[in-house]
């Protein structure tokens, strides 16, 4: 790369993955890709995922928030509403979501 670290990587949401470029690439900001979350989301919570409702609901927590306190209500109203607070899979997503 020419002597120059990257300013920003995007991967999915491999902890192995998100070590190295914090140890290679100390300066680099490490983003989570939108396309392999929405995969990711499939794949551990098809129960939900596959109900139109909360497949918009958690479209617009990916690709239309346009601020943290918007996407904080986004998520809080869906959580409510699909009664997924206990969910393991999108606790994690949420503890990731400053990524």
């Amino acid at each position: 790369m020419g002597g120059k670290t990257p300013k920003t990587i995007c991967t999915d949401q491999a902890s192995s993955i998100a070590f190295a470029i914090k140890e290679v690439f100390p300066g680099t900001c490490h983003r989570l890709c939108e396309w392999h979350i929405d995969r990711n989301a499939q794949k551990n919570i098809p129960q939900l995922y596959f109900k139109s409702g909360f497949r918009y609901c958690f479209g617009t927590l990916l690709w239309r928030c346009n601020s943290e306190s918007e996407f904080e209500l986004i998520w809080k109203k869906m959580i409510d509403d699909w009664d997924c607070a206990s969910n393991t899979w999108l606790q994690k997503f949420y503890d990731l979501r400053k990524k």
